[in-house]
């Protein structure tokens, strides 16, 4: 709250006379008391503080002096400048400007005005006497004010009602604060509320300035809360609804949970506790629910049984828990112990104790069908092995037998040398007793027959061309032909070799079937060297695919004539060489004919290679 005060400050009157004289003297100082001025008057006007000026003009003479007031001046304090006790000062020759910069409230000469800073507010007095002026500065200083920085408004709740009262107050060194109806020199206060009250408390610092702060205290009540049912009693696994009756709202303490009333599933003794909260913040006690838990019956019982075809098996649960059993099956017996047949169905026990709590164990029954796979049919060729590989898996017993009668082994793996196509049992068995069997065809394939002709065997030498052909083509089978084991022609059911060196030779026809059994057929023939009568019928390359050469074996120089023709005797190429004695070389060129056997026709003037008649193969 802002108080009325008055200012306390002196201004030193520096002035000139008119002669030019300076002297600085300070006209009244002193004490002050209730605001009024020794040897100088101060107006007290109407509760607002009045600086008295008096200025006195005789003469040539000017002097003004005033002494203020120190009582003290805080912030926010209501204060007045006031001039008196001169006709002339209130005129246009008087002027009062604020020296501390650019100021919230506007400090002038009768303004009311009321400082929110700490601290000095100086200010220039000028007065104007004719083409001079006289000049006099002053100030005064304004003191912290004390200041409440807490709430006006406080809830207060019925179970909370006393406690201590401590203001938190700012700029407030030495601080004395008057709590009503307490003792001096307190900081703090207890205090007891009952009803909706305002509460009004004043405080002074150091300096002398103080205010007052009224809090006002907003009473609430306590909250109700009840549990709907404090004692329940339910089976494991089961769901229970639970809460309490409030006027405000619940806070469930024990358990994540919300609402007045939930749903809850404990799966042992359980207590939950809460608590009610008004609005306002009011804490209630805390109350409690109890719910206690009996456990399920244990049932150990397989999940999954195994049955043989043509068996049966006993079910013989183990039951453990309060006692008192009941007992139901889904397939109508009440009785603990079963026996069940070989068919695919589940069993579903239930079982009832004396709490009423019910259990359930369902059995997944099968008849045992384990697999079993004694491999594909397959196929071997004769004299070869095969290896009896099924399917491996884990059985008590295993044994392979001819025509379901017949023990061969009593191995899962077994290897066998097959004469003829046979079928082989599988027989196994499991650690239940169940058997099963499966059987498997082994076909042994017969070896087909093979046949072919060689053409130009006669007098065979070096260059001449030999001609092959296979007389026993079967479907699926595959050919190759062979000499001296390297291959000549393959997929082809005849074929043509020239053979380039003198030796004996090994001809050799192979085919396979579709199970890749081999079968192979061999001719040995010889090959003599070329004589210098053959030189005259060498043909090389011979198959050609059209560029070949012919040479021939002259007894004399002389002009020969070479014709080629085909089979049809139609002339294809003539021409004309000059033969030397001995060994003569002709060259040819047949690429633009067709692909088939061509003759060459030799004449010469001597007639001594008329008539010979040797071919070439175009290909």
């Amino acid at each position: 709250m802002a108080n009325t005060k008055i200012i306390a400050f002196v201004i030193f009157i520096a002035f000139q006379s008119l002669f030019g004289q300076s002297n600085d003297v300070l006209i009244s100082i002193g004490s002050h008391s209730d605001g009024v001025s020794i040897g100088e008057p101060v107006v007290y006007n109407k509760g607002k503080v009045n600086i008295g000026f008096l200025n006195r003009f005789r003469g040539s003479n000017f002097s003004a002096g005033f002494i203020l007031s120190n009582d003290t001046i805080c912030q926010n304090d209501i204060t007045q400048l006031v001039l008196s006790d001169s006709t002339f000062l209130g005129s246009k020759k008087f002027t009062l400007e604020y020296l501390g910069g650019t100021l919230a409230e506007v400090v002038s000469v009768d303004s009311v005005f009321s400082p929110s800073d700490t601290g000095w507010y100086p200010f220039e007095l000028t007065v104007k006497l004719g083409r001079r002026r006289k000049r006099d500065q002053g100030g005064f200083y304004v003191l912290p004010r004390p200041l409440f920085s807490g709430v006006d408004s406080i809830n207060v709740c019925q179970e909370s009602n006393v406690f201590y009262f401590t203001p938190d107050i700012g700029q407030c060194a030495n601080c004395d604060i008057s709590f009503p109806s307490s003792s001096p020199g307190l900081d703090s206060v207890q205090l007891t509320i009952n009803n909706d009250s305002l509460y009004t408390f004043s405080f002074v610092n150091e300096q002398g300035c103080s205010d007052q702060q009224s809090i006002w205290f907003d009473y609430h009540l306590t909250p109700t809360i009840n549990a709907i049912s404090p004692q329940l009693t339910i089976c494991n696994e089961d769901t229970i609804g639970i809460g309490f009756q409030t006027d405000g709202t619940i806070n469930w303490i024990s358990h994540s949970l919300v609402g007045t009333s939930v749903d809850v599933y404990p799966s042992a003794t359980t207590k939950y506790y809460a608590s009610a909260q008004s609005i306002a913040g009011c804490q209630s006690l805390v109350d409690t629910i109890n719910v206690d838990v009996n456990q399920l019956p244990v049932i150990t019982l397989q999940d999954s049984n195994y049955v043989c075809v043509g068996l049966t098996e006993d079910l013989i649960p183990q039951i453990t828990g309060n006692g008192g059993y009941q007992f139901s099956w889904d397939s109508g017996q009440n009785t603990k112990d079963i026996s069940i047949s070989d068919a695919t169905v589940s069993y579903t026990l239930t079982v009832t104790d004396a709490n009423q709590c019910v259990e359930t164990h369902t059995v997944f029954n099968s008849i045992i069908d384990y697999t079993i796979e004694a491999g594909a049919n397959d196929s071997i060729c004769f004299g070869e092995t095969y290896d009896l590989i099924p399917y491996q898996g884990n059985y008590q017993n295993a044994d392979w037998t001819i025509n379901n009668d017949s023990l061969i082994g009593s191995s899962l793996n077994l290897t066998l040398a097959p004469l003829l196509s046979t079928w082989y049992t599988l027989t196994t068995s499991n650690d239940s007793g169940c058997v099963k069997t499966d059987s498997v065809k082994i076909a042994v394939d017969s070896l087909s027959q093979l046949s072919y002709s060689i053409y130009g065997l006669d007098d065979l030498k070096i260059g001449d061309t030999l001609s092959f052909n296979n007389e026993n083509v079967e479907d699926f089978h595959n050919y190759q032909w062979m000499v001296n084991g390297t291959l000549t022609s393959a997929q082809g059911d005849s074929a043509y070799w020239v053979p380039v060196f003198e030796e004996t030779h090994t001809l050799t026809l192979e085919g396979r079937n579709s199970l890749s059994c081999p079968i192979a057929l061999d001719s040995i023939f010889n090959v003599r060297d070329i004589l210098p009568r053959d030189y005259e019928r060498l043909i090389y390359p011979n198959p050609t695919q059209g560029l070949f050469s012919y040479n021939f074996y002259s007894e004399s120089e002389q002009t020969i004539t070479i014709s080629i023709v085909n089979e049809s005797g139609r002339l294809i190429e003539r021409l004309e060489i000059e033969a030397s004695e001995g060994m003569n070389t002709a060259n040819f060129d047949i690429s633009s004919s067709a692909a088939g056997k061509y003759y060459l026709l030799i004449d010469s003037e001597s007639e001594t290679l008329k008539a010979l008649r040797p071919w070439v193969i175009k290909i």
